[in-house]
């Protein structure tokens, strides 16, 4: 049995440091997770992807656990996505070359952390951005220190909780990225799991449908850094529908799909559960992949 500390990045075997939680020895609540069970999970996602033909880029802040986030790199996850730029680091401690910053990089603290980031270390690092007052503040600062970031243009759900909602004016944002050479616009990133309700699957796709639009229109434009710019989306209820989406786009060639997914590592309870059902009845491949959620 092995604990993954929270916050550490080296399990702690049970055999070896003599602790018994059954004898309550150790500090309570402990979450107890198996690793076999975490290693099917972890290589049953991976070969979704593989045979789905995107990239894995799990989120991280589902564990915050560097020993899980070694263990999803080592099964082939492309990046590790966090939230908030302490993440970014942990990431990096835990091995990830790549990372993505879904979120806004606020801050002159933060911004500062980040840049040494990019001196300091060989991380292909991303962020999204979703506002112009963002983009003017990151050009400013990565400008003044003579550093490039890529970014990844946000684009949100109407009455959604983030990014650019009115893709017909993205354009706006678009011309302040590139009045600053600092600011590499790689791609498109996204979040479809505030829809939900009466035909959300068919919202989803038509959602995600107009991301693909709005990403080869910025393409012809060449408004991307990247020959392939980057898609991103998908949390852990809908990334079969996102995937099937993107994949029977004409544009499909374009792009270099990357997913988010975070939950499938430890979360098979409750709406994660339901949600990791729904892709079975959905998904002929997520079923012909064999069962998944193996209680952790």
């Amino acid at each position: 049995m092995t604990i993954l500390a929270k916050g550490t990045g080296d399990p702690l075997q049970l055999e070896e440091s003599g602790w018994d939680i059954l004898a309550e020895q150790v500090s309570l609540p402990v979450a107890v997770i198996k690793q076999d069970a975490i290693n099917h999970n972890a290589n049953w996602m991976a070969n979704f992807a593989k045979e789905s033909q995107v990239l894995l880029a799990p989120h991280g802040k589902t564990t915050m656990s560097p020993a899980l986030f070694t263990l999803q790199l080592e099964h082939g996850a492309w990046a590790i996505t966090v939230a908030t730029v302490p993440q970014v680091s942990v990431a990096i401690v835990a091995g990830a070359k790549r990372v993505i910053l879904a979120n806004q990089l606020v801050g002159e603290y933060h911004m500062k952390q980040v840049a040494s980031m990019l001196t300091d270390t060989d991380v292909e690092l991303y962020c999204f951005v979703d506002s112009i007052a963002n983009a003017h503040a990151l050009g400013t600062f990565f400008t003044q220190h003579s550093l490039c970031i890529s970014i990844l243009l946000e684009v949100g759900v109407e009455g959604g909780r983030a990014g650019w909602r009115n893709l017909a004016t993205i354009v706006q944002l678009v011309n302040v990225c590139q009045q600053y050479a600092s600011l590499e616009v790689a791609g498109i990133g996204f979040y479809e799991g505030v829809i939900h309700g009466h035909n959300a699957e068919q919202r989803i796709a038509a959602f995600v449908d107009s991301v693909i639009k709005t990403a080869a229109d910025l393409r012809q434009k060449n408004v991307f850094s990247k020959a392939l710019p980057i898609i991103t989306g998908a949390g852990s209820a809908w990334y079969d529908v996102v995937t099937k989406t993107l994949n029977k786009s004409e544009q499909a060639q374009q792009f270099r799909f990357v997913i988010r997914p975070g939950c499938y590592l430890i979360h098979d309870t409750g709406i994660y559960q339901d949600a990791q059902q729904a892709v079975l009845s959905r998904s002929n491949l997520a079923c012909g992949l064999g069962k998944v959620w193996c209680r952790a």
